[in-house]
């Protein structure tokens, strides 16, 4: 009988299925990973474009500057006297949107619609919304208000959103 040299084909076959099962979930490893590295960037752009327009928002508040709301430019501070659950004001939160007129940050109201997304650039879209924290009488609704800060974006996994928010009070 004669000695064998070399593989069988069904050797050849099985070496053929290992390889392409293990380059496959080298690929999907790879894919994955490389969505979640986009993701986390977004997401972490999405959180900083939250924080700068909380700090520009307390800026304003503390330098008393520029809120146009309703086509009336006024200064910070005439927010502490609106009830922003009140039907003619808001009727439920206000929404606005930061304005940068010649290197001064202002606010400007978006009106109520809920469906107002400022463009950021990069698919990134903000939304700035007060309410008051509560609807009771004065001086309740004048001393807080609650402002919440919202960044989406949408990637090939769908749609996603980061927000911030805290409790203004009268400074």
């Amino acid at each position: 009988m004669r000695k064998q040299l070399g593989q069988s084909l069904v050797e050849v076959l099985i070496a053929l299925v290992v390889v392409t099962i293990l380059s496959s979930a080298l690929i999907v490893a790879i894919i994955t990973g490389l969505k979640n590295s986009q993701f986390a960037q977004k997401q972490t752009q999405a959180t900083k474009y939250a924080q700068d327009a909380m700090d520009r928002i307390r800026t304003i508040r503390d330098r008393d500057g520029n809120v146009t709301f309703k086509g009336t430019t006024a200064t910070f501070s005439a927010l502490w006297n609106m009830n922003m659950s009140y039907p003619t004001n808001c009727n439920g939160p206000c929404y606005f949107k930061l304005v940068d007129t010649g290197g001064e940050i202002s606010l400007t109201d978006s009106g109520v619609s809920s469906s107002y997304w400022e463009s950021l650039g990069e698919s990134l879209s903000r939304q700035i919304i007060f309410e008051d924290i509560s609807t009771g009488t004065p001086p309740l609704y004048q001393s807080e208000k609650d402002l919440t800060v919202r960044v989406k974006w949408t990637d090939t996994s769908g749609d996603h959103e980061s927000y911030l928010q805290t409790t203004l009070t009268k400074y």
